[in-house]
């Protein structure tokens, strides 16, 4: 991982992480720990349902303090609550069966189902504290400014709104195509959402 001095323009520093393909990266609200989120490869570098990861990156030291295993395959997006509590990942289940299952296998049509979820990490004990199920495969993340809910966008073309509370899909707007990156708005009346297939950005008014 490169850490770029933004004033200098230049490379900073560079700190090894470990051997595996690179999803999201987002920082802790005080900036100590950036969260990096780890996918396991297999064999010819194909995606493995185990070893899945999330790095915790301390900043000051410019080392991994520590691995947070995560039981769903590819960890992509990520988003922090407001208050720093909890992270929320992603999960990009691949097409073809990962490493560990046959091409006919019934139980990899399970697996990639149960893979369609959020992964909740306890940001104070390192640990995933909860498991969101949600639809789809997760192709965008937000969380609104008062941490109440969560927005997963996935290459339906759905977003759905999950209530952090409960845990509950709250509604779901469906943006026709391929959900590509998802931001709020400040005030948390606005959804911005864009799809990577026909280019186009859909605004969302949101329920206050």
């Amino acid at each position: 991982m490169a850490v770029i001095d933004t004033k200098a323009r230049e490379v900073e520093t560079r700190a090894s992480l470990p051997d595996a393909d690179r999803g999201d990266v987002v920082l802790s609200r005080d900036g100590r720990r950036a969260y990096i989120a780890d996918s396991a490869l297999g064999p010819g570098g194909t995606a493995s349902r185990t070893g899945n990861s999330v790095s915790v990156f301390d900043t000051a030291k410019g080392t991994v303090a520590a691995r947070v295993p995560v039981d769903r395959e590819m960890p992509s997006d990520m988003a922090i609550a407001p208050d720093g509590c909890c992270l929320y990942v992603a999960h990009f289940p691949s097409m073809p069966p990962p490493t560990g299952f046959p091409e006919d296998s019934s139980d990899y049509a399970a697996e990639q189902g149960a893979s369609n979820a959020l992964s909740v990490i306890d940001a104070e004990t390192q640990t995933v504290s909860d498991t969101i199920p949600v639809e789809g495969r997760s192709t965008a993340l937000a969380m609104s400014p008062d941490g109440r809910r969560v927005y997963v966008g996935n290459e339906s073309g759905a977003v759905q709104v999950i209530d952090t509370g409960s845990g509950d899909v709250a509604t779901t707007f469906d943006v026709g195509d391929d959900v590509s990156g998802i931001a709020i708005a400040p005030d948390g009346r606005h959804a911005y959402v864009t799809e990577s297939q026909r280019g186009r950005l859909h605004v969302i008014e949101l329920a206050p």
